[in-house]
């Protein structure tokens, strides 16, 4: 892992760089390529109730209420879009669908540790 002055949180993955003021989080990957960033990016992993993970990608120079209606990438959603999508989810069965992703990410990536977590769920 490369990372300076980032925030990682819930983050897996085999390769990470976040050079500076970056922000990642609930992002499961298991590339081999990993997950690189370039200054000021911003990656969320957002997760839907069948476990499926759409990556959203933002910048700290960009003003979410301003491009609230924006689509900031091809072929990702707007910020509107996102939150009306959620406003109708089990939040819940997200929360479990992520987490499992997570665990089986963690076991693909690190298949010789021990991956005993039925304690800490």
């Amino acid at each position: 892992m490369e990372a300076s002055g980032a925030v990682l949180m819930n983050v897996v993955a085999q390769r990470i760089v976040a050079p500076m003021r970056n922000i990642i989080y609930n992002v499961v990957d298991t590339s081999e390529e990993g997950l690189v960033l370039k200054p000021g990016d911003i990656l969320v992993g957002v997760h839907d109730e069948t476990g499926y993970q759409r990556l959203v990608y933002s910048n700290l120079d960009v003003d979410g209420g301003t491009a609230w209606n924006e689509i900031l990438r091809d072929g990702q959603p707007s910020f509107a879009q996102l939150y009306k999508s959620n406003s109708v989810i089990d939040i819940e069965k997200v929360n479990e669908e992520g987490s499992k992703a997570a665990i089986s990410a963690w076991c693909t990536l690190c298949p010789n540790h021990d991956h005993d977590v039925s304690s800490k769920q």
